[in-house]
């Protein structure tokens, strides 16, 4: 028994088991109440983008993602090899702004570098490389002034500068926790509790258990 071509008369597809339309059409009445589109073209496996020297996979229209997005973006296809942007200037990242400067030891791998580095290199000849790190003064990360500059060591050095503290963030080192430990070890004479040391320093005792070792941090220090 010959199946039955779909009732639109544009289409050479058969009929969908007991149903009048072919299974694309049937979707189209399904999904819009009325048949949208009368030809549909039948798609070929391994069928690549049209647009000659292309050769990348087929997705719509009869062109490649890339080509697709054009022609969607542009209305026509303004270039069929890949457009490159030439990356220039300077950017703005986690406050901090970068200047293209490719070939430089510290450039990262788009080419930008901290415009802060560039200022303290230009007016001293000292390239900055890590762990060194430059210093805002005023804690403006877009003022790169040279007199607002300063010269770190490592982020160590660096976090000190600020207190303890870099962008609002209290940053606890071993040190500062062993200078009030020492303190606070002198108050209570020997006798210190993390619940009483935490009230007293303000560290909380899961950073003290998890990041330093309470215990460990007494016996280094022979505090009972």
């Amino acid at each position: 028994m010959t199946k039955l071509k779909c009732s639109v008369t544009e289409c050479q597809r058969q009929r969908e088991g007991k149903k009048e339309h072919c299974l694309p059409h049937h979707r189209q009445i399904q999904k819009h109440g009325k048949i949208t589109n009368r030809i549909i073209q039948i798609r070929k496996k391994n069928r690549i983008c049209e647009l000659d020297g292309c050769g990348n996979k087929y997705v719509s229209n009869g062109y490649c993602g890339r080509h697709f997005s054009q022609f969607r973006r542009h209305g026509s296809i303004i270039s069929v090899g890949r457009i490159n942007a030439k990356s220039t200037g300077t950017k703005l990242r986690s406050g901090y702004v970068y200047v293209m400067m490719k070939g430089h030891p510290t450039a990262d791998i788009k080419g930008y570098v901290k415009r802060s580095r560039l200022v303290w290199e230009r007016n001293t000849g000292h390239v900055v490389m890590p762990p060194e790190i430059v210093h805002h003064k005023d804690e403006v990360k877009t003022n790169d002034e040279f007199n607002n500059l300063k010269l770190l060591p490592d982020k160590k050095a660096h976090v000190k500068e600020h207190g303890g503290r870099i962008g609002g963030a209290r940053v606890i080192t071993k040190e500062m926790v062993i200078k009030k430990m020492i303190t606070a070890a002198s108050i209570t004479k020997g006798n210190l509790t993390i619940r009483d040391f935490s009230k007293f320093s303000g560290f909380s005792q899961t950073t003290l258990n998890n990041k330093f070792g309470w215990n460990k941090l007494k016996e280094e220090l022979c505090i009972k």
